[in-house]
């Protein structure tokens, strides 16, 4: 039989930086000047990166599924922060 997982808070405490990639993703999407300068495979691989870092912790058998949940949910919201931070302040049309 395996290790059990930790528990939800106990993962958030410790896997925090995992969730890097997710929250730091949608900001550079929504505001990077020169964004499309780049191939599409750049920003493929960087978008599937970021997930990867988050459904990691649970791959790994340490923390629950649910940490993937609070990881897509950190993305969305980062997603509508950083798209309201484009129109916004940065006055994208």
């Amino acid at each position: 039989m395996g290790r059990s997982r930790l528990p939800l808070s106990v993962a958030l405490k410790a896997y925090w930086p995992w969730l890097a990639g997710v929250a730091l993703i949608p900001y550079v999407f929504a505001v990077g000047v020169t964004y499309l300068a780049f191939p599409k495979w750049v920003w493929g691989l960087l978008f599937i990166s970021g997930l990867l870092g988050a459904y990691w912790p649970w791959f790994s058998k340490d923390a629950p599924y649910s940490f993937w949940f609070v990881g897509c949910a950190v993305f969305i919201a980062n997603l509508m922060a950083a798209a309201l931070l484009a129109v916004t302040v940065l006055g994208a049309a």
